[in-house]
């Protein structure tokens, strides 16, 4: 498998838990291969189930030749059957390494929605159309990101596109966490109403549009306080913005954490105010968990929610809808009940079981067409 690193994150977490079951199946051979850096918290967990992770590092898209060779190299001391990719950047050098090594199959999973358009989008298509035939499968998290695979002409029809949505370990969510006020307690977090997100501090997070409409709650007399679990290159931008608006009392910026099930049992409402999402695995391990969730209606955030059956869906760049919502879940007993256990129900269908599952036909499809030889 190819990813960028091991440090906190969506993505790293889904890595993690598919070795495991993979692992559990006693049927596959597990490398890692990171791009940017292996060090991180998932590399002991990782490390401790037998699996070999190694480094080939892109330090920067100006070295494609050096590192495209560094890759190859690897490759050949690896030997995989199969590379997966979980990156959407560098694939050139992927593909051109894969196929000069002797790799017989290679798949990309896209975990994001790219968006270009016009010049952009055209370069992309020509670039994909070249690309394309050396890669056996695409697989997409949502239907929207395989709408999107297509749009850039990675795929000729969706048959080449399997959608598998990312899987979570349900067992460390919902009933096995600590309840919430004992969770509030551990963390410090006061008695009040909590509504927090979890995701890396980029734009398309929209965590901007979560701190303008706790300005607006607040405003309205309710009293809760809200978190934002995650780091990244934003930080201090938002941290401006907690300034500017009076929040520094009531937004509380925590940074990346690792226990997630142990943070979400003390929240109560989670929101996902994304501005483009592939599909939003912490939205995920927020229905396991139960919590009254609330999303953004773009990407695959629709279809985790079920259409706003399990969750309430909001539109993007809108903090007074927002807020409305959020006043909404925090004001309606009745109504918070109904989607908790909507939550919990629509949590099922995204087990980490039955996400490796499928790709596990895909692996033995692919062996199973290519010849498996175990002296490569």
């Amino acid at each position: 498998m190819i990813v960028g690193g091991l440090n906190l994150g969506g993505i790293e977490r889904l890595i993690t838990d598919m070795c495991r079951v993979l692992i559990r199946c006693g049927k596959y051979d597990i490398s890692i291969c990171c791009l940017l850096s292996k060090d991180g918290p998932f590399l002991n967990d990782i490390e401790s189930m037998g699996v070999a992770v190694y480094e080939c590092l892109r330090r920067s898209s100006w070295r494609f030749v050096k590192f495209t060779r560094n890759l190859t190299d690897l490759m050949r001391v690896i030997r995989p059957d199969i590379v997966h990719s979980h990156l959407h950047w560098s694939v050139p050098s992927q593909v051109l390494a894969a196929r000069a090594s002797g790799v017989p199959s290679i798949i990309i999973t896209r975990h994001r929605i790219a968006v270009r358009t016009g010049l952009s989008l055209a370069r992309q298509r020509i670039y994909a159309g070249l690309m394309r035939r050396s890669i056996n499968l695409f697989t997409a998290v949502s239907e929207a990101v395989r709408d999107n695979i297509a749009q850039h002409g990675w795929a000729t029809s969706d048959d080449n596109i399997a959608v598998i949505p990312n899987g979570i370990d349900l067992s460390v969510f919902g009933s096995n966490s600590l309840d919430n006020d004992t969770a509030k307690r551990r963390l410090g977090l006061g008695t009040k109403p909590i509504v927090g997100t979890v995701g890396s501090l980029r734009p398309d997070k929209g965590h901007k549009y979560l701190i303008e409409a706790s300005r607006k709650i607040l405003d309205t007399g309710i009293d809760c306080r809200f978190v934002i679990i995650g780091s990244g290159n934003l930080q201090a931008e938002l941290e401006d913005q907690i300034s500017k608006l009076g929040l520094v009392a009531d937004v509380s910026l925590l940074g990346s954490q690792r226990d997630i099930p142990e943070l979400l049992s003390a929240l109560d409402v989670f929101v996902l105010p994304s501005v483009s999402e592939g599909q939003g695995i912490a939205l995920v391990e927020a229905l396991a968990s139960g919590l009254l969730c609330i999303g953004s209606n773009v990407g695959g955030i629709p279809e985790v929610l079920d259409g706003g059956r399990a969750g309430i869906l909001v539109p993007p760049k809108d903090p007074q809808a927002l807020a409305k919502a959020i006043i909404e879940v925090l004001s309606n007993k009745e109504r918070a009940m109904q989607l908790s256990a909507a939550a919990k129900e629509r949590a099922k269908a995204f087990s980490i079981e039955t996400c490796v599952a499928e790709y596990e036909k895909i692996y033995r499809q692919l062996i199973m067409k290519n010849g498996y030889n175990e002296h490569r």
